[in-house]
Formats: structure tokens, sequence, C-alpha cells
């Protein structure tokens, strides 16, 4: 059992200062973005041990810094570790060239899923950026795969699940209309002055968020006018990743683009269409099969009104 920290210093452009470890043989976390910190000394409280080890590592001191939670790592692989979390907007020195650990570089927080990083660290990283009041958070580990994740002790009953609601988090939606054109601007190769501006990166970023997301609270909508079109539509990867589907009147070959054939049984190609008919599935455990749904028809104040009780929720 050992105790550590990590601290997480953000600067006023919303830049994270990362550590890529790439430069110690034998590193558990070689090749990977995190932020800095390191063990405690002998007698060392969590403050003293984040100020120590951020000068060593950085060359700066810290002045404003702020307590944020205790991850705990359990591994079949290495000994459980306890980490005190920690975030830092303030600081006197300048950066040191020359850190053992790795290399030191300003990432901004919007470029962090692209990074290599341990899963788990994406999911603390969210609660962060949710600003989370102070948090416990376990973290288990097979290997380098994240099998379990509970946050305050609080899971779902095989303990697979941190669950957004019970941490006092609201939810965010992502709405992307018109999710064709939007794919089309992003070149098919990226620049070399920009490597993470290109179609991959894209459609890596949104996976991830459509497959991680839920369990921060975070869920994706996406909007397209022909689940047919494969160039520029909806790619495979996406629509394997999608927990829920909805069809608005489609064709046979575009429900079997969403669906297995075996989940078409009911699916009718002769069924004639009216406003607001669809099929739908889901992942959720009670909505597997392939359904015949319909949406009701709604006037423009009544979504105004819905709009102006949900603004009154959250406020």
């Amino acid at each position: 059992m050992k105790n550590t920290t990590l601290c997480y210093i953000e600067n006023p452009a919303g830049e994270y200062l990362m550590l890529h470890r790439v430069k110690k043989e034998n590193d558990c976390n070689h090749d990977k973005w995190i932020g800095v910190g390191g063990k405690f000394e002998d007698g060392e409280s969590p403050e003293e041990c984040v100020l120590r080890e951020t000068l060593e590592e950085t060359g700066l001191t810290l002045t404003d810094y702020r307590y944020r939670g205790i991850v705990t790592f359990a591994s079949d692989r290495w000994e459980t570790e306890y980490m005190h979390l920690f975030t830092a907007t303030s600081w006197t020195g300048r950066i040191r060239e020359d850190c053992d650990e790795g290399v030191l570089e300003w990432i901004h927080r919007d470029r962090l899923a692209a990074l290599p990083q341990w899963e788990g660290d994406r999911i603390f990283l969210e609660l962060l950026r949710r600003e989370v009041p102070f948090f416990s958070l376990k973290l288990c580990y097979q290997g380098d795969t994240l099998i379990q994740a509970v946050l305050n002790g609080l899971a779902d009953r095989s303990g697979d699940a941190v669950k957004w609601w019970d941490a006092g988090m609201h939810p965010s939606f992502l709405f992307i209309d018109e999710y064709v054109a939007l794919r089309a601007i992003f070149p098919s190769k990226a620049a070399k002055d920009d490597p993470d501006y290109c179609l991959a990166s894209f459609d890596g970023l949104l996976r991830r968020i459509v497959t991680m997301g839920a369990s921060a609270g975070c869920f994706v909508i996406i909007s397209i006018a022909e689940a047919s079109v494969q160039e520029g539509g909806l790619p495979a990867m996406l629509r394997s990743a999608m927990s829920t589907k909805v069809l608005f009147r489609p064709t046979l070959p575009e429900g079997r683009l969403m669906w297995d054939s075996d989940k078409l049984a009911d699916f009718s190609a002769g069924r004639v269409y009216g406003p607001g008919d669809a099929w739908f599935s889901s992942t959720d455990g009670i909505h597997d099969a392939v359904s015949f749904i319909h949406f009701p028809h709604m006037q423009f104040p009544v979504y105004k009104e819905l709009g102006r009780l949900l603004q009154e929720y959250y406020d």
C-alpha cells in the first residue's frame, strides 16, 4: 500500500501542465500523459507532498491549490495505491526543462481526450472539470484494463458503473445536427502543423464520448438525414456504439444498417408511415428488441414551454 499525490496545474488559457512519461525504463505509466506528483515521504501531509513533488518535477512553487479528492487504485498487478488529487491555478517560478520523469507540456483541456491516458484518469478529469465536490473514487484494474469504477462508495448491483446522479451531477447533452455536413469539414489527413485536426481524430473523440460519457452524465444525440449514407454518413463504429437508436420512417435497407437482420422480424418494408412514426431500440435491458413507436406531434409553443420548464428545473 502506498500514498501518492497528483496535481493538475491549470493556466488562464484552460491548459493543464501535463507530464508525458517517456524517460524512465519499466515505468507503469510509460507513454501516458498524467499530471505531476509522486510518493509521500515519511511524516508528510498530502499538502506537503504535493508542494514538494511539484517543485521537484516542474520547478514551480504552488501558491493557490485545492485538495479535490482521493482515488484508490486496486490492481492485480501492482500494490494498492491511495492517490490524493489536487488542482492548482497559481504559482511562482519557471518550468524546468530537465524533468527526470518525462516531458512537460501545456495541453488544453479539450485535447486531453485524444492523448494516451489511463481510462480511470478520464473519469476523475471529468469530475474535476464538472467541479464535483470532494470525492472518493475507486478504480479497479486487471492489467491495463479498467473493470470497475465506484464513486463515493456508490455503484450499481454489479459494481461496474459510476452513477453520475448519485454524485449530484447534472446531465450534459451534446446535440449534433447536420452530422454529415459537420464530418465533411474535417480533412481525411492531418497537416504536420496541426496533427489533431483530421477526420480520424474527430471520429475517435466522438466515439469516446459515446462509449464513456454516460458514466459521467454526458450524452450525445446525433441527427442524420439518411442512415444508409456510407461516405460521410454515420460510421459503423458509431452505429455499434450507440446505446439508443431511433429511425423515423426508415427503408428496410436503412433498418439493416442500424440493426442485425435477426432483430427485424417485425420490420415491414411495406408499412405506410405517418408523421412521428419510427423504429426504436435501446441497450437498457428492457427495449433490446426493435419496436415500432410513434412520437406525438407538438406545436412550437409546446416545445417553448418545455424549454422554459427545463430551464427552471436546472436553475
